[in-house]
């Protein structure tokens, strides 16, 4: 049993199942939340090597009625738990526990909803809506520099955003909007009050530390360009 815990402390059985999760967005800690990242991954190892040990040693007595000593395993054994690990890793990471952690954050936030109170989101807002995009539609980008005069820094569609400790970076694809000399604040902002968009279909992000402000419209693919 010490070297599963050995195992368990090392993170490795859990960094997939948390790599997944939080490309996902279901699982992100920053760099002040470093604590909070190793108990994740702990829980997550700790959890992959039960369900693997219980799993193995229940298969083993129900086709051999044997207990499984782990204390003593033959090499063709560990080669099988480590099957088993594989497996049942795989299908908690990509079923289990994206289900059970989106009903687990979506319980909490319709619990703050009814009770009145802000949905608290500690993921970043900014790539929870991106990851929230309908496949049949892309995300029409338009980013300010916040001033008594908004200046416009970039427009076009999303390509590819990443993230790292500094925030989110985003590419914008040039072949995919026409480029205009200037696009006014004024318009963006009226297009945002626009009632004939869904709520769900435009965001308004704004950047405390970098003085930004970046709108999302969630736009239908086929022929339309930012304006």
């Amino acid at each position: 049993m010490d070297v599963f815990l050995a195992i368990v402390g090392t993170g490795i059985p859990g960094f997939l199942s948390y790599w997944y999760l939080s490309k996902l967005g279901l699982l992100e800690f920053d760099k002040d939340r470093k604590d909070e990242k190793i108990i994740a991954l702990a829980s997550l190892s700790a959890l992959n090597v039960f369900l693997t040990v219980m799993s193995y040693a229940g298969f083993i007595y129900a086709t051999r009625k044997k207990v499984v000593d782990f204390s003593h395993l033959s090499l063709s054994q560990i080669f099988w738990v480590f099957v088993f690990g594989a497996v049942i890793s795989f299908f908690m990471t990509r079923e289990a526990y994206p289900r059970l952690i989106s009903y687990a954050v979506n319980g909490v936030d319709q619990g703050n909803e009814l009770e009145g109170r802000p949905i608290i989101i500690n993921r970043n807002i900014l790539k929870q809506v991106i990851l929230s995009q309908e496949p049949d539609r892309d995300i029409a980008v338009y980013i300010y520099k916040d001033g008594e005069k908004k200046r416009l820094v970039e427009a076009g569609f999303l390509n590819y955003f990443s993230e790292s400790d500094e925030g989110i970076q985003l590419i914008l694809s040039g072949d995919l909007f026409r480029v205009k000399e200037e696009i006014f604040y004024e318009e963006v902002l009226e297009k945002f009050d626009d009632t004939t968009i869904l709520s769900k279909h435009k965001y308004c992000y704004y950047d405390g530390k970098t003085d930004t402000i970046i709108f999302l419209f969630f736009t239908e693919k086929e022929g339309v360009t930012p304006s």
